[in-house]
């Protein structure tokens, strides 16, 4: 359990190290600004209150619409999407606040020791003569971040309509997150 523990703590350290050389380094995380960014930032301030994620067409969620009220609300806001303009996801902050938060690291840091130990884990409760090698190890680790991966970028490059480029390099740099937190991983954890 000890080589798990450790491997997790390690792989975590690796993790949002590769997180921020690749977010704050390599310009690839970049979204596209919106034109007259100011005056869009003013409607949204006059019009929406609460933070939240927000899409465009909204859906009508009031919960005591009747049966051809909701069908007359998903067909009007299929009838608008069709149109366009669409904003699949709109994160929403009405006060705004810091984008380098330290609490956002030390999160960061807890949400990926937890996934480092997971795979740590399900890494030592393989069958030693199955991942008898650095290069064994160090795939099986790849994988589940395939895995990850795909559930993710690619999940919403298909529902949410993410650009493919952006998809791509969201896969791309889990790739590389997974491979080096593998090459920790199979260093340090060794089914035995």
């Amino acid at each position: 359990m000890k080589k798990v523990i450790i491997g997790g703590l390690l792989g975590g350290l690796v993790m949002i190290i590769w997180q921020s050389v690749s977010w704050m380094a390599i310009p690839w995380h970049m979204p596209q600004s919106i034109p007259n960014e100011d005056i869009v930032a003013q409607v949204l301030q006059e019009n929406i209150t609460e933070p939240g994620l927000y899409s465009y067409p909204g859906f009508n969620h009031d919960p005591d619409a009747n049966a051809e009220e909701q069908k007359a609300a998903m067909d009007s806001m299929i009838k608008k999407g069709a149109q366009g303009p669409r904003v699949m996801q709109l994160v929403y902050t009405p006060h705004g606040g810091s984008f380098m938060d330290p609490s956002q690291f030390i999160f960061g840091y807890g949400a990926n020791f937890l996934l480092a130990i997971l795979a740590a884990w399900l890494l030592s409760t393989q069958n030693p003569a199955k991942v008898n090698s650095y290069s064994k190890r160090l795939l099986f680790v790849v994988v589940i971040g395939l895995i990850v991966s795909f559930s993710g970028p690619y999940m919403n490059w298909n529902w949410w309509k993410y650009p493919g480029d952006f998809a791509f390099q969201v896969f791309a740099d889990d790739l590389i997150l997974w491979t080096l937190t593998g090459a920790m991983l199979a260093w340090r954890v060794k089914p035995e």
